[in-house]
């Protein structure tokens, strides 16, 4: 598969920015992927500097809060770690107060807590977001609540009219920073979730830990050198939030032919950007949707490099805040590129794993992996208890597992009686799943091109 991007020729030469910076903090930390940290860094500015700051464009107005997600294995990729620390940093510069919402709640507990945020950054910091969409897809009293999130992320008004109250949020500044396993991710989501454009907001961030990477346990590392590189990012944070928090300013009114002096808190600020900067960011767009169109499935991956692109405009509006600028240049845009440029790896090996399985329900799905499980157990039968414990399945959900596989002619069930696994007698039935010999996994030969990989290469591949 080519290597794809958005970088362009001309563009600036890399340049060391606040995120690098905490990369640099992070890795001296915990041996999570860097990427991760790339992600943790671009959060904590969008804590810092998002209620503070706009840049009006044609249609809207760029308003610099990021969703980004974590996908990767289990515990060695250091997902949770990474994430931790980054809220903590945040917590060197801000009350808890100013940036941090509860950490677990429905959809409609977000917006009812959101609504008493208004114009305040609110981060929802979740480790595990899996279960979140799931809820929220599933059951019927959640119905809406993913496309109303979706709405939060854009900055519009949110009303919302419940049995026992009406919700309305007004500014909302919703910051979203959570992580999942990969596998269980891409079980739980299907392609509407990437056309209705709650996914593709999502900064994905994926990557994984090799076993030279790994630092094993041992005794406590030179704690100076981690202090001091910890040290200079909480006074650079601090310099940050200095110039960004609003100040009292004095203003004079006049009424009735009275002039009076009167103190009031310094308002949202406006960012402006150079015609430089304005054509790169066109570039950019351009650039995305070429990518998108000229994959093997547009509607999957248009959705998620455009919005990749968006979301590196508010990294670049959130550089030139780091440097405590209101003039977004050439050079911030051209190194919010490059730090995305793994960003746009991921987006691409996420929803390439959408696309292998586009339309599949998520218990057909996890269907796949238990037939697997039955398939490397042959001829010796499984029973239904191992494949609920192994696999996590509801009691509720088992019939639609089981009619998915014997539908497809993969499996048979029986029935034993009296008897349990180790030949004593019992009173309950004991259901077990033979594997179908000569039965082979249902193929898919609908996609022309392997799964994302693109029709023809791009001037800007």
């Amino acid at each position: 598969m080519p290597h794809i991007t958005f970088k362009r020729e001309g563009d600036s030469e890399p340049e060391e920015t606040f995120i690098d910076r905490y990369v640099e903090y992070g890795w001296s930390v915990t041996d999570a992927p860097k990427q991760y940290h790339m992600a943790g860094g671009a959060i904590i500015l969008s804590a810092i500097i998002c209620p503070h700051v706009t840049l009006p464009a044609q249609h809207t107005n760029i308003r610099p809060n990021l969703w980004a997600m974590i996908l990767a294995g289990t515990t060695v990729t250091r997902k949770s770690t990474s994430a931790d620390l980054a809220v903590r940093t945040i917590g060197e510069v801000l009350d808890t107060d100013d940036y941090l919402m509860g950490t677990d709640g429905s959809p409609e507990g977000i917006l009812t807590e959101l609504e008493g945020r208004d114009g305040k950054a609110s981060l929802f910091h979740r480790d595990e977001i899996t279960g979140f969409i799931e809820s929220a897809t599933k059951k019927e009293y959640n119905a809406g609540s993913l496309q109303a999130l979706t709405s939060l992320y854009d900055g519009r008004v949110e009303k919302r009219t419940l049995r026992s109250c009406t919700i309305n949020v007004k500014k909302p500044r919703l910051i979203l920073w959570c992580g999942g396993i990969k596998s269980q991710m891409q079980e739980v989501l299907s392609i509407e979730h990437i056309r209705s454009g709650f996914i593709p907001r999502f900064i994905v961030v994926s990557g994984t830990t090799t076993s030279d990477q790994i630092r094993p346990i041992g005794p406590p590392v030179n704690s100076d050198s981690i202090d001091s590189i910890k040290s200079r990012i909480v006074e650079e944070l601090y310099g940050i939030v200095d110039f960004w928090m609003p100040k009292p300013k004095v203003q004079q009114m006049s009424l009735g032919g009275t002039t009076t002096m009167r103190t009031v808190m310094q308002g949202e600020r406006t960012m402006t950007a150079t015609p430089e900067a304005w054509d790169r960011m066109r570039w950019l767009t351009f650039d995305a949707v070429k990518l998108g169109e000229n994959a093997s499935s547009p509607d999957i991956y248009t959705p998620m490099y455009v919005r990749l692109a968006d979301s590196v405009i508010k990294i670049a509006i959130l550089l030139a805040g780091a440097r405590k600028s209101l003039t977004l240049e050439f050079n911030d845009i051209c190194q919010a590129i490059r730090i995305a440029d793994i960003f746009l790896d991921s987006a691409t090996d996420f929803a390439r794993g959408v696309e292998q399985a586009p339309d599949i329900n998520p218990w057909e799905k996890k269907a796949d992996k238990i037939l697997k499980f039955i398939r490397d157990k042959h001829p010796e039968p499984v029973s239904r208890t191992t494949i609920m414990r192994q696999f996590h399945v509801k009691s509720k959900d088992i019939a639609d597992v089981e009619q998915t596989m014997v539908m497809r002619g993969h499996i048979k069930i029986c029935t034993k009686k009296g008897f349990t696994a180790n030949g004593t007698r019992s009173s309950r039935e004991r259901i077990e799943y033979a594997f179908v010999e000569g039965s082979q996994p249902i193929g898919d030969d609908t996609f022309r091109v392997a799964a994302g990989q693109f029709r023809k290469e791009t001037p800007f591949s």
